[in-house]
């Protein structure tokens, strides 16, 4: 049968805590494989996760919902779970005639197997993670050659290396004294050397995945495979991961598959991580259910992807609810303009820096070069992203902005209201940690 014909396996390469960190996305380390990609393929520009953290920004991806929606609002490691009746990507290519798998991270499950894959490969392989997923993901792909493995196939990759404490960074990173330090970061000895190690740890899991491309590029099947790269939030640092700001929730987002998708496009419409969902799903010929269709919060972008009439975004939404020091609940609006952000808990500080670098160079020196930290955080955040791309000037209470204001707020509550958000009724319960790994 013509490839053509064939419904196209889907390979989603998936991995932490980069952003858009990409020399494609005009990041300062060089990524040549993600480069590559980009080159072949279709990458978006505006890309947003719906949340600033690992579970509920990848629940959102293969649920097509808000964290709130499908009810993953914190860390599966401390306790969080995806409930079982949420439809997902490999649940519903499982019963369309796909065998589903899964290489390496996860994090919307303690047990992988009940979010729909059939083959789960063990998460660790320490202390180089990015070397065991290569492996394991290249022998998947000769499994599928030889016919071990069944065709058409979806896989999802996720990689571990740029989360801190960026263990595979240390023999490939970049010499501190030319790092490039974002704007809203102190320009300190240790954040320098913490990023070089970042930057490190990217430089690692571009080779990696490089690897695995080359090896898909030999085999028969590599035309009717649909390869989709993203990131699961922002940079582990200070102002970054953990917030709504842009810095926290701006990610890559590439798609590529050389016989069906016209590549070498880039697109600068709003796009949010839950929107893969649909999307996916239609790439692999699955029709929605009416009840579905009204159920999840993803928007299709099969059609742009297919060069086919689309409507694109004005806005997309995103969230935090739990991370790793309790409640720490807020809402946001973006549109191409503006970001709106309702802060529901009230705290003693402007944000949390999460627990794995606040006692780190990074969380230290911003806490030391901003004393206005410790101020009460605002009910409300109002940034002008024209003006303002790195959210520093907080607008919300100018009053030449109300109009502005009043109009995000409205849209934000009515969509909290429409989709039943818990927050705001009270606070949710915390659920217990539950002591072991998730795999």
């Amino acid at each position: 049968m013509n490839d053509s014909l064939k419904k196209p396996n889907i390979i989603l390469f998936i991995t932490h805590d980069t952003g858009n960190y990409f020399s494609c996305y005009g990041g300062p380390v060089k990524t040549p494989n993600i480069d590559n990609l980009a080159e072949k393929g279709v990458k978006f520009t505006q890309n947003y996760s719906t949340a600033p953290q690992c579970s509920p920004s990848r629940g959102s991806m293969i649920t097509g919902k808000m964290p709130h929606s499908n009810g993953l609002m914190g860390l599966v490691n401390l306790g969080w779970n995806l409930p079982e009746d949420n439809e997902t990507i490999p649940k519903i290519l499982g019963r369309n005639g796909y065998s589903t798998h899964l290489i390496g991270l996860q994090h919307e499950h303690r047990y992988a197997k009940k979010i729909g894959y059939d083959t789960v490969s063990p998460r660790y392989d320490a202390p180089y993670f990015g070397r065991s997923v290569q492996k394991r993901a290249s022998n998947l792909l000769d499994d599928v050659e030889k016919g071990e493995i069944k065709q058409p196939f979806y896989c999802s990759v996720g990689f571990f290396e740029t989360h801190r404490p960026f263990v595979s960074g240390m023999t490939m990173r970049t010499d501190w004294k030319y790092i490039e330090i974002p704007e809203y970061l102190p320009d300190t000895k240790g954040v320098r050397k913490e990023i070089s190690h970042f930057e490190g740890s990217v430089k690692e899991f571009d080779k990696r995945i490089g690897q695995i491309l080359d090896h898909l590029s030999e085999k028969p099947f590599a035309g009717n495979t649909i390869v989709i790269f993203t990131v699961d939030h922002g940079i582990p640092f200070p102002r970054a991961k953990g917030t709504l700001h842009d810095p926290g929730c701006h990610t890559a987002l590439i798609a590529y598959m050389p016989r069906k998708i016209a590549g070498g496009k880039t697109y600068d419409c709003l796009i949010s991580g839950m929107d893969l969902f649909p999307t996916i799903l239609n790439l692999a010929g699955v029709k929605l259910t009416t009840e579905l269709k009204k159920e999840i919060q993803g928007k299709s972008f099969y059609n742009l992807l297919m060069e086919k009439q689309y409507d694109p975004r004005d806005h997309v939404y995103m969230e935090l609810t739990f991370h790793d020091q309790g409640y720490n609940a807020m809402r946001g609006i973006r549109t191409e303009k503006w970001k709106y952000i309702k802060n529901f808990a009230s705290l003693d500080n402007q944000f949390q820096i999460p627990v794995d670098f606040i006692n780190q160079s990074s969380g230290k020196d911003y806490r030391e070069a901003h004393p206005d930290y410790k101020k009460p955080r605002p009910d409300e955040e109002l940034y002008n992203l024209e003006d303002d791309p790195s959210e520093i000037h907080n607008i919300a209470e100018d009053p030449q902005y109300k109009a502005v204001i009043e109009d995000l707020r409205g849209r934000l509550m009515k969509f909290l209201k429409e989709t039943n958000d818990p927050i705001l009724e009270k606070e949710p319960t915390e659920p217990k940690h539950p002591g072991f790994i998730i795999y």
